[in-house]
């Protein structure tokens, strides 16, 4: 079996999302060489840039819950609450480590086993395309040219092929379904 991936497979899996156990198995597949995993190349950036957005949201969030905790901490009455929620401030930066790690060894395990689908002039065209014929975003539809264009490469074999996308609003749409049904390719959320 061949299964596309995307930027979210990552999340899934760094992030111990609810899909997890499915990514997980998925991946661990792949490792033992009994599923081809692909991802087109340009949704490997996606998910650091998730968690960098992330991070400096938890970074202002915790710079202001320290500044609303040192005004109350003058008053002596609401020291013990400030002193019992001060731990929080530091955990939601500590959050963005952890969760950066475990992106950088999920890639890794990826990056060792899977299979890159890199951008080329062709999918950037095919991409502009789907922009407007499906409504994708700019960076969907980059992901989705750069599959369809590999399912196209891969049309004269049989083997079972899926798409794995967390990202159902955008791809799960008929004209989408029809065109990886064509291809020999089912579309798994």
């Amino acid at each position: 079996m061949i299964a596309y991936i995307e930027s979210n497979f990552f999340l899934e899996i760094a992030l111990r999302q609810q899909q997890t156990g499915a990514a997980e198995a998925i991946l661990a597949l792949a490792e033992q060489q009994k599923v081809e995993l692909i991802c087109p190349a340009f949704s490997l950036s996606e998910p650091f840039s998730t968690l960098s957005k992330r991070e400096a949201d938890r970074r202002r969030l915790s710079k202001s819950l320290n500044e609303t905790l040192r005004d109350l901490s003058r008053s002596t009455a609401n020291q013990g609450l400030v002193s019992s929620i001060k731990p929080a401030a530091d955990i939601l930066i500590n959050i963005a480590k952890t969760e950066l790690d475990a992106l950088q060894v999920t890639m890794s395990r990826f990056l060792q086993v899977g299979r890159t689908l890199e951008t080329t002039a062709d999918i950037l065209g095919q991409a502009q395309t789907y922009q407007t014929t499906f409504a994708l975003s700019p960076q969907d539809s980059i992901i989705y040219a750069a599959i369809i264009h590999d399912l196209d490469l891969r049309k004269g074999i049989a083997e079972k092929k899926c798409f794995i996308s967390r990202n159902w609003k955008d791809f799960r749409v008929p004209r989408i379904l029809g065109q990886l049904t064509s291809l020999n390719c089912m579309y798994w959320e």
